[in-house]
């Protein structure tokens, strides 16, 4: 019995380096060097993008963190439909670094995506008229759909972020102001906490579970986004004459130094008995024309 178990205990690294080097075969059946290259080199690429994002965002918030105001201030929104709704404007500064950066994640999703269009026609090989180098330089079909389905995740991941957060997201590679007078891009967001906070909850559900955890969690995830939906950035336009103005729901907003703050302009009530009455007279008068436009 000792002699079986002392053989047993000898064979062990044996079978366990039979299993390893079976691994290891299959693995150079499924992806050859030049796909452990590609999927290396992608991986580094948005590690490296997270590392200068991570930096970016920290700066950013030690410049957010000396504003000596309140960032934000109440905007005036003219409701189409008459409802009361609670908007805030927030002024921005440009910075190239950080829109160089985000960039960065645009040219990386538009690379990922026509990478993955074109190998997917070399992948069926000879069929509609793709040649095999590629099929021969990766080793075959798994060979070359290995690293191909490493980008088509990734890009896809990418893609959703900046789709569903663009507006957001610009922001977080802006640097905040105080002064609207100082700002070149505005972002409105609609003050919706009563229907995202996540603050209040049902006491009689209620629970320390790990599953409530993680619903927990899912919530904050996805009111996150619903925040970010929830925001439009708009660039300031500065006329001939100076003025700061910017365009929201058709509606022209201009900055008024007093308040250094937007405000709607140029608003007036038409009903379509008024639209007629001023087509029948040729149009409006030149002073009524300039009141409403000013």
């Amino acid at each position: 019995g000792i002699v079986q178990a002392q053989k047993q205990q000898v064979d062990f690294p044996k079978e366990q380096n039979r299993h390893l080097l079976a691994f290891r075969a299959m693995a150079d059946a499924l992806v050859n060097d030049l796909g452990i290259a590609i999927i290396i080199t992608v991986v580094v690429l948005v590690v490296a993008l997270f590392v200068l994002n991570v930096a970016f965002q920290f700066f950013r918030s030690k410049a957010l963190a000396n504003l000596e105001e309140t960032f934000g201030k109440p905007l005036a929104f003219h409701s189409p439909d008459d409802a009361p709704r609670n908007f805030k404007q927030f002024g921005f500064v440009n910075s190239v670094v950080g829109c160089g950066m985000l960039n960065a994640w645009v040219v990386f999703f538009a690379v990922g995506y026509v990478y993955m269009v074109v190998f997917c026609w070399l992948s069926y090989a000879p069929l509609f008229y793709a040649p095999t180098f590629a099929l021969e330089a990766f080793g075959g079909w798994n060979g070359l759909m290995a690293p191909w389905l490493v980008i088509f995740t990734a890009i896809h991941v990418i893609g959703m972020a900046l789709i569903l957060t663009w507006d957001a997201m610009r922001t977080r590679f802006m640097f905040p102001v105080t002064s609207m007078a100082e700002a070149t891009h505005v972002m409105i967001e609609e003050d919706v906490s009563f229907m995202t906070d996540d603050t209040l909850v049902d006491p009689d559900t209620v629970s320390q579970s790990t599953v409530s955890r993680l619903r927990k969690h899912a919530l904050a995830v996805k009111l996150r986004f619903d925040r970010a939906k929830c925001r439009t950035v708009l660039p300031v336009t500065i006329d001939a004459d100076g003025t700061r103005r910017i365009e929201y729901t058709c509606v022209r907003y201009v900055y008024s130094p007093d308040e250094d703050s937007f405000f709607p302009t140029g608003l007036s009530g038409y009903t379509p008995d008024r639209v007629h009455e001023a087509l029948r007279r040729g149009g409006m008068m030149q002073t009524e024309a300039e009141e409403t436009m000013a």
